[in-house]
């Protein structure tokens, strides 16, 4: 397999709930967010897999993945370069506070879309790019209005469910525990860190914390300890 090769090219200061960079890479082993990721493909072409899904990208596709949601990259040869935007659950929730219970149940975007609503997808991502990037007087209104106009044509086009309140708190109680064994794991990957010790850090059991890391990354433990030890190597 070609060496990884996985770089955050430019990267500003997130304004409040909106964090947006660009990338480069050849691949991008499996990993998660805790924030909505959108992400729009400028150059290359390359395999996305998800715990549930496996489609192919090139210059023009976007796609979005819910929080926590494994994904993956692998190219199909040659460098790639996507723009990306992080959406935190609290964007939009004075007015529009549905959004912090919405899951899209797809990640392929482009395929959802006609011709004529995924280009004016597309020139709204183009904009908070631009806007964003440029950082003129009041460019975080710019970014707001832009990012409002994604969000409107995505949940006008993309199939959705919307959880209730008492799903949503299960499922937060889910991410914290899953954010709290994600930072563990991260602070303690050049030790000798074991299924036992990780369990027991979270005060539960061996077999139901290995259930629960298998059914929230898709992958079994160990597999993600390898991955991560293998990702902080080659950062360097």
């Amino acid at each position: 397999m070609e060496k990884v090769h996985a770089v955050e090219i430019i990267k500003h200061t997130e304004i409040n709930e909106i964090v947006f960079y660009i990338s480069e890479f050849t691949y991008k082993l499996s990993h998660i967010h805790r924030d909505m990721e959108l992400s729009l493909v400028l150059d290359g072409e390359f395999f996305v897999r998800t715990n549930d899904e496996f489609y192919e990208a090139s210059a023009g596709s976007i796609f979005v993945f819910n929080p926590y949601k494994p994904h993956e990259f692998i190219s199909r040869g040659g460098l790639c370069r996507m723009m990306t935007i992080h959406i935190k659950k609290q964007f939009c929730r004075n007015y529009f506070p549905v959004f912090g219970n919405l899951s899209f149940k797809q990640s392929n975007v482009s395929e959802a879309f006609d011709q004529a609503p995924l280009e004016r997808l597309r020139l709204c991502i183009f904009n908070l790019a631009y806007n964003y990037y440029l950082e003129e007087f009041g460019f975080e209104l710019r970014c707001y209005s832009d990012l409002n106009a994604i969000i409107y044509l995505l949940v006008r086009t993309m199939p959705f469910e919307v959880f209730s309140d008492k799903e949503t708190s299960g499922s937060r109680q889910q991410e914290g525990r899953l954010t709290r064994l994600l930072t563990y794991m991260e602070e303690h990957y050049q030790e000798r860190l074991t299924l036992k010790a990780l369990a027991e850090s979270e005060g539960i059991s061996a077999s139901y914390l290995s259930h629960f890391i298998r059914r929230q990354l898709g992958m079994s433990f160990q597999a993600y300890m390898n991955m991560l030890r293998f990702e902080r190597r080659s950062s360097f």
